[in-house]
């Protein structure tokens, strides 16, 4: 497998066999190794922790899962891993193959994980496979530096989406909790959705009116609120088929499939049948971002109560008797300002986030194939690796 034709100046192409120093010995089973828990890191196709020593090792090492795909890991330490992991170090900088390997992750998971049923690695065509190296390694070090540095800001703002996430996570808990609670029927009316038949175009083509899903719903990641959904219908749909219009900042929440997924429309907007809608009774009385903080809060118990067939499913029935707070307007609207900052700020560090994975996706495509070539005297005396 050759990843670029032309081979930039200072240079050189390798096959990875070529370059490849092995140490998988370990024989430790994933199982066990989980149960036991301790103090050093264990690599296997998601990472654990390990307490006993046996076939520990030291130093820089590349990790990746023999089974399933191609989970990459580099770690500089006293570490251990499983039995389905390959692990090894490269005759180059070994954080530079590492941001290799990462590169063609898509890659290695379509040609290189073969087999019925748990695919796992074919190493002699893993050892084929041949990279584009700088011949120097001071090269190699300063581009590892600038991709570690774009991982370690990228580190420094998961850290901070964590700290965001428990603070939201603690006042939820502080100012959801209500002692009145009253069944949901006496607040909401529950509205049913459903699907325009997919054989008639006239009802999705033209399409301007949203239609919201639990797919929708659950491709969120955290939010509150829903501006518009992957599929629309027409005009037609809405005047022909049964479908329940939504006003704008009312509740759509998905009841099957899975359940607990919800968010307040930003548009007016329909719904298929593995949602609800919440139609306040007295839209004077009610801030519905209060009550989507609350049900999200509750979502755990919601689903619960979901009863079981071929998938969870809460009924009507079922819903309408769920029990929700009957708290004054001043104070829904209190809570709610206050949970819609935190979330205000979320969504602000996970933006930035998706912004500096974009800049290091860019930088790998660049950086590894030589497209653009780095000042390694400079990179380095700023602090790179040694």
């Amino acid at each position: 497998m050759k990843t670029q034709t032309k081979i930039p100046d200072g240079w050189e192409e390798v096959i990875i066999e070529n370059i490849l120093i092995e140490n998988n010995k370990s024989n430790i089973q994933v199982n066990k190794a989980k149960k036991m828990g301790g103090k050093y890191k264990f690599f296997t196709s998601g990472e654990g922790i390990l307490t006993y020593d046996d076939y520990l090792v030291e130093g820089e090492n590349l990790f990746m899962s023999t089974g399933g795909f191609a989970n990459v890991n580099y770690y500089n330490g006293k570490c251990a891993y499983s039995a389905d992991t390959y692990s090894f170090k490269v005759k180059i900088n070994n954080k530079y193959f590492y941001y290799f390997l990462l590169s063609i992750s898509k890659k290695l998971n379509q040609e290189f994980f073969q087999g019925s049923g748990l695919k796992h690695l074919n190493k002699d065509l893993f050892k084929k496979i041949r990279i584009m190296v700088p011949s120097s390694l001071s090269e190699q070090r300063a581009i590892a530096s600038i991709l570690s540095t774009c991982d370690e800001a990228i580190q420094k703002i998961e850290r901070e989406i964590e700290i965001t996430e428990r603070l939201k996570k603690g006042l939820m808990r502080k100012l959801l909790k209500e002692n009145k609670l009253v069944e949901l029927k006496r607040i909401f009316e529950i509205k049913t959705g459903t699907t325009p038949s997919t054989k008639d175009k006239r009802y999705w083509e033209n399409a301007t009116i949203n239609w919201i899903t639990p797919i929708d719903l659950g491709n969120l990641d955290g939010q509150i609120t829903i501006k518009e959904s992957e599929r629309k219908v027409s005009k037609a749909a809405l005047k022909e088929v049964n479908l329940n219009l939504m006003p704008k900042e009312t509740i759509i929440i998905s009841t099957r499939a899975p359940v607990g997924h919800l968010a307040v429309i930003q548009e007016e907007s329909t719904f298929n049948q593995g949602c609800k809608g919440l139609m306040p009774i007295e839209f004077e009385k009610v801030n519905p971002y209060y009550y989507a903080y609350y049900l999200n809060y509750k979502k755990y118990e919601l689903q619960n109560k979901a009863g079981q067939s071929t998938f969870k499913e809460l009924s009507k029935d079922m819903f309408e008797k769920f029990p929700i707070p009957d708290v004054e307007i001043s104070k829904q609207n209190k809570v709610a300002i206050i949970l819609s900052t935190i979330d205000a700020k979320l969504s602000l560090q996970k933006s930035r986030k998706e912004k500096l994975e974009r800049i290091k996706k860019g930088l790998m495509n660049e950086l590894l194939t030589g497209r653009k070539r780095v000042n390694v005297e400079k990179v380095l005396a700023l602090g790179g690796e040694k």
